[in-house]
């Protein structure tokens, strides 16, 4: 049987197609919002620029804000792991914690744009199935069961991350704050997870976490200009 005859290849065709044109529409609906706003931009206005037909759009989203909201999830979850690169070299949960907010909000720091889409999405606070949480939930349960966190639930110390992610970054987007100010929210997380030394963890060396070359976070670092 040839592979044209293959249902199976066909199959697997149709599926990169698929995956290919929803990039597309993100990368489309990435470059929309940067220079229009998150409501500034019509479904015409993505179908024009992605050069695609209009029932094209609507097979992968029902709106523009469809499209935003898939941006930004898409964003977060390539935040998350260019922080991860360096958080999973860490054996303590503290430093984990401490250095996956850091990374974060270095990003954010680095391109406020890419801040503007994670608040819009609600990350990680609404995303209880995203990735985020399996990655930093595993993290949680590890420092309580060593008794390095000292925080009654999960749950808890979830709700902890999250609100200090979304109300540090949009503290970030509209207030000028000190150069610190990632290390001073680390040291607020650690704190709230019952760390006595907080404040030493918070500042522990590390790198700047990378904008990747490819994906969202690639494009969108070449829209925010040098880092």
């Amino acid at each position: 049987m040839s592979e044209l005859a293959d249902p199976n290849h066909r199959s697997r065709v149709a599926a990169l197609r698929r995956e290919k044109m929803h990039g597309h529409l993100l990368e489309t609906g990435l470059l929309l919002v940067s220079r229009q706003g998150a409501e500034g931009f019509s479904i015409d206005d993505v179908v024009k620029q992605a050069q695609v037909a209009r029932g094209t759009f609507y097979k992968y989203f029902s709106n523009p804000a469809d499209l935003v909201r898939a941006v930004a999830l898409q964003l977060a979850d390539e935040v998350r792991m260019a922080v991860n690169a360096q958080v999973r070299l860490q054996t303590d949960p503290a430093l984990r914690a401490a250095m996956g907010m850091r990374g974060v909000l270095r990003l954010v720091r680095a391109c406020p744009e890419l801040g503007a889409f994670i608040i819009r999405a609600g990350w990680p606070v609404s995303e209880p199935s995203h990735a985020f949480f399996n990655t930093v939930a595993p993290n949680i349960d590890e420092g309580q069961a060593s008794g390095r966190f000292r925080i009654s639930h999960r749950e808890i110390a979830l709700s902890l991350i999250g609100g200090l992610t979304v109300g540090a970054i949009h503290s970030m987007l509209t207030q000028e704050l000190p150069d610190d100010f990632p290390e001073g929210v680390a040291q607020t997380l650690l704190a709230g997870l019952g760390l006595a030394d907080s404040a030493e963890l918070a500042r522990q060396p590390m790198w700047q976490p990378p904008f990747p070359q490819t994906g969202l976070l690639g494009r969108l670092s070449a829209l925010c200009g040098p880092k």
